[in-house]
């Protein structure tokens, strides 16, 4: 199911791709600044994933405090960590799935963060996400997000929305809403 949902993000022609990321940008930004967010989690874009750094720009245009994932010694675990004013590759090192994550930053709490915009493969009318199968953000929601806070939120192209119920385990954590260039979905999740 991932190899399938993964060829047909890969699928979206480059054109539109940059149109998605430059829509959905408006659009995160216009929720977060709606949410009074000031500090966002966001991941760094990897392969055919929607691509955030035009959302960054803005966030970090606003004074918003821009966190980003990086993984921990420990296997299977990662943490936020702020990105700073940097562009792209600066500054950054590759993890070991070929990720780009700020070079050195200590953790950040869980309690500043506002919102977690979250990457993913595929996500249903319910808010079950399928993400690449590592576990990460369902370990670090299990271990850091209390109820509704951080918001948590699916950033994604509009064909990533399944209209069919995604497999799902009990330990999977579900998503607040869902960030497209098409507009924004809310689930109601607790």
């Amino acid at each position: 199911m991932r190899r399938l949902f993964r060829a047909q993000r890969k699928a979206i022609p480059r054109a539109q791709r940059l149109y998605d990321a430059a829509r959905a940008a408006c659009r995160a930004d216009a929720f977060l600044l709606r949410h009074g967010a000031r500090c966002v989690a966001v991941y760094l874009p990897h392969g055919s994933e929607l691509d955030t750094w035009p959302l960054i720009g803005k966030l970090q245009g606003r004074g918003i405090t821009v966190l980003v994932p990086k993984l921990t010694p420990v296997a299977g675990r990662m943490n936020f960590v702020h990105l700073g004013r940097t562009h792209h590759s600066v500054r950054h090192a590759a993890n070991r799935y070929g990720i780009a994550e700020p070079k050195r930053q200590r953790r950040i709490s869980a309690r500043v963060i506002d919102v977690v915009l979250v990457p993913l493969l595929a996500v249903d009318m319910h808010g079950l996400r399928l993400g690449a199968g590592g576990g990460y953000y369902d370990r670090w929601f299990a271990s850091h997000a209390a109820g509704r806070r951080p918001l948590r939120v699916g950033y994604a192209h509009l064909e990533q929305l399944s209209d069919q119920p995604l497999p799902h385990q009990a330990w999977d954590i579900r998503l607040h809403g869902l960030i497209t260039p098409a507009g924004i979905r809310r689930f109601r999740n607790r």
